[in-house]
Order: C-alpha cells, then structure tokens, then sequence
C-alpha cells in the first residue's frame, strides 16, 4: 500500500466522501487527542460508513469547520454530544501490524478529573521504554 500525504482538510474531506459512497478506509490519524487509545503519527485506524451509533464509539466527525476523530460521550435520542459525524473507526492498528477494536472506554469517560495525571504518567513510562530500546 502506498503511503500518501496531503494537508488534512483535503485527506480528510476525501476520506469522508470515500465513506459515504461505502467503502472503509485506513488512515494514520495525527495529534494527541485520542492518547492512550491511538497514538497520533504512529498507529493506523480503520474508518467505515456509520451504523447505530453507541456512546463510546470513536467517530470521525465534522465541527465548526474542521475534521476530529474524536469519542462519543453521551446520546439523547437523535442527539449526540459530536455533530457531523462522517465515520467510525471499526479498527486500531499499531505499526508493528497488531490490531484491535476499539472498546468503549467506560472507565475513561468517567475518570475525568484523572485524565492528566494517567495521561503523565502514560507519556513518561513511554518515553523512557522508547528510550531503552
């Protein structure tokens, strides 16, 4: 598979179209919003058409303008807390070619207040495991 690299907007537009029409599609996602669960740069996920969406999917997702890949929180009948939804990551994939799917993440949704001390404590033991290899 070759390896294709265009400004967000245009990559992300482009995967949302491919979507639509039904097909998935295998991206590396960028940033450190989805950290621990998908690191930005490093591993691949698998994006297809949404079904019934579920609170704790990940879903790609369009707002004010600009694509995030982002989880769901809450849903309140046809509401849901990310509008724009464009797909739904069905598979995490890590460079050295494991794969997952991804769960729903219920202890992380409600651990609010922790998240910035696991997510420290999450960096600092991957950088100095990244360091003694």
């Amino acid at each position: 598979m070759e390896k294709v690299l265009m400004p967000n907007e245009v990559m992300l537009g482009e995967i949302s179209r491919l979507i639509e029409e039904g097909h998935e599609v295998l991206m590396i996602p960028k940033g450190i919003s989805m950290l621990p669960f998908i690191r930005g740069e490093k591993d691949h996920v698998r994006l297809c058409k949404p079904g019934k969406l579920q609170v704790g999917n990940i879903v790609l997702a369009y707002i004010d303008g600009r694509y995030v890949l982002h989880r769901i929180y809450a849903l309140k009948g046809d509401r849901i807390t990310l509008m724009g939804v464009k797909g739904v990551v069905t598979e995490i994939i890590t460079p050295e070619g494991r794969s997952h799917k991804p769960g729903k993440a219920w202890l992380w949704r409600h651990t609010i207040g922790l998240r910035k001390y696991l997510l420290k404590i999450y960096r600092k033991t991957n950088k100095l495991l990244n360091h003694n290899n």
